[in-house]
């Protein structure tokens, strides 16, 4: 949680935001991909649907695998507040899917509503850690 609100330690120490600073770049920069890949926009494309399906474990950046565990986890506790976070980053997982799926098919417009959701649901479920710590 700490990492998200905080930004950690860049990926691979890469330049560019972590945490909820670099969800936040990712979805205020998305709309402009096409006048700023051009041509390249293809590309730019597949890279994204590749960190998001392949870097991000369970084909949601981590979201997938985060869901799971937060759903077993409130199962086995029978904690509604840790239930609630498992049902905020399902939802997230979702979004994160759409995306990838929009740019694996190569249409940056279906990926305008995903981003969106994202920009606010990463926010959300981080809040909904924070209400179980």
């Amino acid at each position: 949680m700490r990492n998200m609100r905080h930004a950690g330690n860049p990926l691979a120490g890469l330049p560019g935001g972590t945490g909820l600073e670099g969800v936040a770049h990712l979805t205020r920069s998305y709309g402009d991909w096409p006048a700023r890949f051009g041509d390249d926009l293809p590309d730019a494309l597949g890279g994204l649907r590749v960190f998001i399906v392949k870097a991000g474990t369970g084909g949601a950046m981590f979201r997938s695998l985060q869901a799971g565990f937060l759903e077993e986890a409130a199962a086995q506790l029978e904690d509604g507040a840790v239930a609630e976070a498992g049902r905020r980053y399902r939802v997230l997982s979702d979004a994160w899917i759409a995306l990838a799926d929009a740019a694996g098919a190569g249409d940056h417009g279906a990926g305008i509503e995903p981003v969106a959701a994202i920009a606010r649901l990463e926010g959300e479920a981080v809040a909904a850690l924070e209400a179980c710590a």
